[in-house]
Protein backbone atom coordinates (compact mmCIF):
# COMPACT_ATOMS: atom_id res chain seq x y z
CA UNK A 1 0.00 0.00 0.00
CA UNK A 2 1.09 3.63 -0.96
CA UNK A 3 2.16 5.56 2.09
CA UNK A 4 -0.16 8.64 2.79
CA UNK A 5 1.39 12.52 2.89
CA UNK A 6 0.95 14.82 6.24
CA UNK A 7 1.93 18.01 4.90
CA UNK A 8 1.89 20.59 8.30
CA UNK A 9 1.74 23.62 7.24
CA UNK A 10 0.70 26.16 11.04
CA UNK A 11 1.43 25.25 14.40
CA UNK A 12 2.08 28.99 15.84
CA UNK A 13 4.97 30.17 17.96
CA UNK A 14 8.62 30.73 17.73
CA UNK A 15 11.67 27.85 17.56
CA UNK A 16 10.77 25.81 21.06
CA UNK A 17 6.71 25.79 20.26
CA UNK A 18 7.47 24.70 16.36
CA UNK A 19 10.23 21.92 18.50
CA UNK A 20 7.08 20.95 20.12
CA UNK A 21 5.10 20.27 17.01
CA UNK A 22 7.82 18.91 15.30
CA UNK A 23 8.61 15.99 18.00
CA UNK A 24 5.41 14.77 18.08
CA UNK A 25 5.11 14.75 14.45
CA UNK A 26 8.69 12.69 14.60
CA UNK A 27 7.49 10.03 17.23
CA UNK A 28 4.35 9.51 15.00
CA UNK A 29 6.30 8.79 11.84
CA UNK A 30 8.75 6.91 13.67
CA UNK A 31 5.32 4.52 15.00
CA UNK A 32 3.41 4.63 11.70
CA UNK A 33 6.54 4.51 8.99
CA UNK A 34 5.19 2.28 7.06
CA UNK A 35 1.73 3.97 6.82
CA UNK A 36 2.87 8.03 6.82
CA UNK A 37 5.60 10.70 5.18
CA UNK A 38 5.67 13.69 7.05
CA UNK A 39 6.61 17.12 5.58
CA UNK A 40 6.76 19.69 8.09
CA UNK A 41 6.29 23.05 6.21
CA UNK A 42 6.24 25.00 9.58
CA UNK A 43 9.21 24.50 10.66
CA UNK A 44 11.69 25.46 8.00
CA UNK A 45 12.61 28.54 9.17
CA UNK A 46 14.57 26.66 12.01
CA UNK A 47 15.72 23.49 10.44
CA UNK A 48 19.23 25.15 9.36
CA UNK A 49 19.75 25.71 12.93
CA UNK A 50 19.89 21.49 13.38
CA UNK A 51 22.55 18.78 12.33
CA UNK A 52 19.94 16.02 10.44
CA UNK A 53 18.11 19.39 8.78
CA UNK A 54 20.64 21.60 8.03
CA UNK A 55 20.43 20.64 4.24
CA UNK A 56 17.00 21.18 3.85
CA UNK A 57 14.58 24.05 3.98
CA UNK A 58 11.05 21.88 4.33
CA UNK A 59 11.93 19.33 7.03
CA UNK A 60 10.82 15.96 5.97
CA UNK A 61 10.06 12.75 7.96
CA UNK A 62 11.93 10.69 7.00
CA UNK A 63 14.83 13.21 5.54
CA UNK A 64 15.62 11.28 2.52
CA UNK A 65 11.18 11.40 1.33
CA UNK A 66 11.59 13.64 -2.34
CA UNK A 67 7.51 13.90 -2.45
CA UNK A 68 5.86 16.51 -3.87
CA UNK A 69 9.42 17.86 -5.05
CA UNK A 70 7.85 20.98 -6.48
CA UNK A 71 5.79 22.09 -3.32
CA UNK A 72 8.91 22.06 -1.50
CA UNK A 73 10.71 23.89 -3.92
CA UNK A 74 8.22 26.52 -4.41
CA UNK A 75 7.73 26.92 -0.90
CA UNK A 76 11.71 26.69 -0.36
CA UNK A 77 12.35 29.73 -2.25
CA UNK A 78 10.11 32.43 -0.12
CA UNK A 79 11.59 30.52 2.98
CA UNK A 80 14.35 32.75 4.81
CA UNK A 81 16.72 31.02 7.39
CA UNK A 82 15.65 32.39 10.66
CA UNK A 83 11.88 33.73 9.65
CA UNK A 84 8.81 33.76 6.67
CA UNK A 85 8.20 36.11 4.49
CA UNK A 86 4.90 36.57 6.09
CA UNK A 87 2.18 37.94 3.96
CA UNK A 88 3.54 35.65 1.02
CA UNK A 89 4.02 33.17 3.04
CA UNK A 90 0.60 32.76 4.55
CA UNK A 91 -0.90 33.25 0.66
CA UNK A 92 0.99 30.50 -0.31
CA UNK A 93 0.01 28.62 2.80
CA UNK A 94 -3.50 28.80 2.52
CA UNK A 95 -3.48 28.34 -1.51
CA UNK A 96 -1.81 25.16 -0.41
CA UNK A 97 -4.94 24.05 2.32
CA UNK A 98 -7.19 25.77 -0.64
CA UNK A 99 -5.53 23.09 -2.98
CA UNK A 100 -6.21 19.91 -0.90
CA UNK A 101 -9.58 20.66 0.30
CA UNK A 102 -10.47 20.96 -3.33
CA UNK A 103 -8.96 17.75 -4.90
CA UNK A 104 -10.32 14.44 -4.76
CA UNK A 105 -7.49 12.77 -3.54
CA UNK A 106 -6.51 15.60 -0.45
CA UNK A 107 -8.14 17.08 2.10
CA UNK A 108 -7.53 20.32 4.85
CA UNK A 109 -7.26 19.56 8.35
CA UNK A 110 -7.42 22.23 11.08
CA UNK A 111 -7.21 21.59 15.12
CA UNK A 112 -8.04 23.62 18.00
CA UNK A 113 -9.94 26.16 18.34
CA UNK A 114 -11.00 28.92 16.07
CA UNK A 115 -8.09 31.43 15.65
CA UNK A 116 -7.16 33.98 12.97
CA UNK A 117 -4.59 31.73 11.78
CA UNK A 118 -6.55 28.91 11.41
CA UNK A 119 -10.17 31.44 10.48
CA UNK A 120 -7.42 32.36 7.43
CA UNK A 121 -7.51 28.72 5.99
CA UNK A 122 -10.40 26.57 4.08
CA UNK A 123 -10.83 23.28 5.47
CA UNK A 124 -12.24 20.83 8.47
CA UNK A 125 -12.31 22.37 11.87
CA UNK A 126 -11.76 20.05 15.16
CA UNK A 127 -10.76 20.23 18.30
CA UNK A 128 -8.13 17.91 19.28
CA UNK A 129 -5.91 15.76 17.40
CA UNK A 130 -4.21 12.61 19.11
CA UNK A 131 -1.20 10.90 16.79
CA UNK A 132 -1.72 8.06 17.81
CA UNK A 133 -5.63 7.19 18.47
CA UNK A 134 -7.67 5.25 15.44
CA UNK A 135 -10.08 8.29 15.23
CA UNK A 136 -7.81 10.58 14.00
CA UNK A 137 -5.36 7.54 12.07
CA UNK A 138 -8.42 7.10 10.47
CA UNK A 139 -9.14 10.69 9.45
CA UNK A 140 -5.49 10.76 8.10
CA UNK A 141 -6.43 7.25 5.90
CA UNK A 142 -9.54 8.92 4.49
CA UNK A 143 -6.80 10.52 1.47
CA UNK A 144 -3.64 10.64 -0.14
CA UNK A 145 -2.68 13.80 1.12
CA UNK A 146 -3.73 15.76 4.10
CA UNK A 147 -2.54 19.89 4.82
CA UNK A 148 -2.79 19.47 8.70
CA UNK A 149 -2.38 22.60 10.73
CA UNK A 150 -2.83 23.33 14.69
CA UNK A 151 -1.54 23.25 17.94
CA UNK A 152 -3.25 21.00 19.95
CA UNK A 153 -1.56 18.14 17.42
CA UNK A 154 -0.15 15.46 19.94
CA UNK A 155 0.33 12.17 21.54
CA UNK A 156 2.39 12.43 24.64
CA UNK A 157 2.25 8.15 24.72
CA UNK A 158 4.60 8.65 21.88
CA UNK A 159 6.60 11.02 22.28
CA UNK A 160 8.17 9.57 25.92
CA UNK A 161 8.27 5.69 23.34
CA UNK A 162 10.64 7.63 21.49
CA UNK A 163 12.10 10.21 23.54
CA UNK A 164 16.04 9.27 22.32
CA UNK A 165 15.35 9.72 19.04
CA UNK A 166 13.37 13.08 19.04
CA UNK A 167 16.87 14.20 20.93
CA UNK A 168 18.67 12.96 18.83
CA UNK A 169 16.74 14.47 15.49
CA UNK A 170 17.30 17.63 17.34
CA UNK A 171 21.05 17.71 17.40
CA UNK A 172 22.08 21.14 17.76
CA UNK A 173 24.27 22.12 14.23
CA UNK A 174 27.53 21.58 14.72
CA UNK A 175 29.30 24.96 14.64
CA UNK A 176 26.76 26.44 16.90
CA UNK A 177 27.63 23.75 19.18
CA UNK A 178 31.13 23.81 19.11
CA UNK A 179 30.94 27.67 20.36
CA UNK A 180 28.60 26.70 23.30
CA UNK A 181 30.87 23.90 24.25
CA UNK A 182 33.58 26.44 24.12
CA UNK A 183 31.87 28.78 26.09
CA UNK A 184 30.52 26.56 28.94
CA UNK A 185 34.28 24.54 29.09
CA UNK A 186 36.09 28.05 29.49
CA UNK A 187 33.85 28.20 33.34
CA UNK A 188 33.08 25.22 34.10
CA UNK A 189 36.38 24.39 35.90
CA UNK A 190 35.99 27.62 38.17
CA UNK A 191 32.62 25.35 39.20
CA UNK A 192 31.12 22.04 41.12
CA UNK A 193 27.84 23.58 39.39
CA UNK A 194 26.27 25.33 36.36
CA UNK A 195 22.91 26.38 36.39
CA UNK A 196 21.34 27.86 33.22
CA UNK A 197 18.36 30.94 33.82
CA UNK A 198 16.36 31.70 31.10
CA UNK A 199 14.92 35.43 32.21
CA UNK A 200 12.43 35.72 30.06
CA UNK A 201 10.29 38.90 30.21
CA UNK A 202 9.76 40.70 27.48
CA UNK A 203 6.48 39.25 26.05
CA UNK A 204 5.86 37.46 29.41
CA UNK A 205 4.83 40.91 30.64
CA UNK A 206 1.58 39.92 28.95
CA UNK A 207 1.58 36.31 28.53
CA UNK A 208 -1.21 34.97 31.06
CA UNK A 209 -1.63 38.52 32.11
CA UNK A 210 1.89 38.57 33.25
CA UNK A 211 1.34 35.82 35.81
CA UNK A 212 4.59 34.60 34.47
CA UNK A 213 7.02 37.95 34.35
CA UNK A 214 9.34 38.24 37.32
CA UNK A 215 11.59 41.48 37.46
CA UNK A 216 15.94 41.01 37.35
CA UNK A 217 15.92 41.25 40.78
CA UNK A 218 12.70 38.47 41.27
CA UNK A 219 15.00 35.99 38.72
CA UNK A 220 18.38 37.12 41.61
CA UNK A 221 16.15 36.23 44.64
CA UNK A 222 15.43 32.77 42.85
CA UNK A 223 19.05 31.84 42.12
CA UNK A 224 20.79 33.31 45.51
CA UNK A 225 17.29 30.49 47.34
CA UNK A 226 19.12 27.81 45.14
CA UNK A 227 22.45 28.42 46.34
CA UNK A 228 20.56 26.50 49.74
CA UNK A 229 19.81 23.43 47.70
CA UNK A 230 23.56 22.75 47.04
CA UNK A 231 25.02 23.56 50.37
CA UNK A 232 29.49 22.96 49.96
CA UNK A 233 28.87 23.88 46.40
CA UNK A 234 30.59 26.63 44.48
CA UNK A 235 27.35 27.71 42.04
CA UNK A 236 28.44 29.52 38.37
CA UNK A 237 25.20 30.53 36.53
CA UNK A 238 24.79 30.81 32.74
CA UNK A 239 22.31 33.80 32.12
CA UNK A 240 19.93 33.35 28.75
CA UNK A 241 17.61 36.77 28.43
CA UNK A 242 15.39 38.17 25.83
CA UNK A 243 16.37 41.74 26.98
CA UNK A 244 19.74 43.22 28.24
CA UNK A 245 20.64 43.08 31.81
CA UNK A 246 22.38 45.39 34.28
CA UNK A 247 25.83 43.56 35.47
CA UNK A 248 25.42 44.89 38.92
CA UNK A 249 21.85 43.78 40.03
CA UNK A 250 23.58 40.45 39.90
CA UNK A 251 25.92 41.26 43.05
CA UNK A 252 26.39 38.28 45.39
CA UNK A 253 26.41 35.37 42.46
CA UNK A 254 28.90 34.43 40.11
CA UNK A 255 26.48 35.08 36.77
CA UNK A 256 27.82 34.50 33.10
CA UNK A 257 25.92 35.41 30.02
CA UNK A 258 25.21 33.32 27.13
CA UNK A 259 26.88 34.61 23.34
CA UNK A 260 23.63 34.56 21.73
CA UNK A 261 21.46 37.66 21.34
CA UNK A 262 20.14 39.87 23.13
CA UNK A 263 23.00 39.56 25.60
CA UNK A 264 25.93 38.80 23.31
CA UNK A 265 27.12 38.92 19.49
CA UNK A 266 26.30 35.24 18.73
CA UNK A 267 22.80 33.59 17.34
CA UNK A 268 20.18 32.85 19.51
CA UNK A 269 20.35 29.09 19.43
CA UNK A 270 24.31 29.08 20.95
CA UNK A 271 22.22 30.58 23.84
CA UNK A 272 20.43 27.81 23.77
CA UNK A 273 22.59 25.45 22.60
CA UNK A 274 24.64 26.84 26.51
CA UNK A 275 21.53 26.33 28.78
CA UNK A 276 21.36 22.66 27.75
CA UNK A 277 24.92 22.04 28.33
CA UNK A 278 24.32 23.03 31.97
CA UNK A 279 24.10 20.73 34.89
CA UNK A 280 20.28 22.63 35.65
CA UNK A 281 18.27 24.93 34.09
CA UNK A 282 16.17 27.05 35.60
CA UNK A 283 13.09 28.76 33.63
CA UNK A 284 9.58 30.00 34.20
CA UNK A 285 7.00 28.13 31.95
CA UNK A 286 8.88 28.84 28.51
CA UNK A 287 9.40 26.22 25.79
CA UNK A 288 12.72 28.08 25.36
CA UNK A 289 13.73 26.70 28.52
CA UNK A 290 11.96 23.52 28.75
CA UNK A 291 13.07 22.10 25.33
CA UNK A 292 17.02 23.36 26.55
CA UNK A 293 16.67 21.19 29.62
CA UNK A 294 14.89 18.22 27.35
CA UNK A 295 18.28 18.50 24.52
CA UNK A 296 20.37 18.63 27.80
CA UNK A 297 18.66 16.01 29.72
CA UNK A 298 19.40 17.67 32.97
CA UNK A 299 17.08 18.50 35.70
CA UNK A 300 14.82 21.94 35.45
CA UNK A 301 14.20 24.41 38.45
CA UNK A 302 10.78 25.66 38.11
CA UNK A 303 10.04 29.13 38.72
CA UNK A 304 6.33 29.94 38.85
CA UNK A 305 5.36 32.60 41.64
CA UNK A 306 7.09 35.75 42.90
CA UNK A 307 6.51 34.29 46.11
CA UNK A 308 7.27 30.67 46.15
CA UNK A 309 10.14 28.77 48.38
CA UNK A 310 12.70 26.88 46.17
CA UNK A 311 13.14 23.22 47.31
CA UNK A 312 15.03 20.35 46.44
CA UNK A 313 11.44 18.53 46.23
CA UNK A 314 10.89 21.02 43.50
CA UNK A 315 13.32 19.70 40.52
CA UNK A 316 11.83 18.73 37.74
CA UNK A 317 14.16 15.52 37.22
CA UNK A 318 13.06 14.10 34.03
CA UNK A 319 12.66 18.18 32.77
CA UNK A 320 9.85 18.53 29.67
CA UNK A 321 8.13 15.46 31.07
CA UNK A 322 7.64 16.12 34.58
CA UNK A 323 6.55 19.50 33.01
CA UNK A 324 3.44 17.74 32.13
CA UNK A 325 2.32 16.87 35.56
CA UNK A 326 3.03 20.03 37.12
CA UNK A 327 0.30 22.54 37.17
CA UNK A 328 2.12 25.31 35.77
CA UNK A 329 4.96 24.48 33.86
CA UNK A 330 2.40 22.03 31.93
CA UNK A 331 1.69 26.08 30.15
CA UNK A 332 5.06 25.67 28.61
CA UNK A 333 4.20 21.74 26.51
CA UNK A 334 0.82 21.28 26.92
Amino acid sequence: MKKKLIVFTHGGGRLANQMTNHAHLIAFHKEYSKSFDVINIAFGPYSQLFQEMQSTKIPRIPSGSTRLKLLILIVGLIVKPREYKISFFNQVLRLIHLLFEALWFSQSIKIGAATSYLNFLPGRLLDKFDLNSLESISILEEKKITALAGWPIRSWFLFRKYESVIRSSFSIRKDYMKNARIFIDSIRKEYDLLIGVLLRQDDYRSWANGKYFFSTEEYVYFMKQTLEIFPNKKIGFVIASDERQEVKKFEGINIHFTTGSALGPAHFIESFAELSLCDYVMTPPSTFGVWAAFIGNVPIIPVYNKRQKIKSTDLLKNHLLDCLEHPHMSMSVS
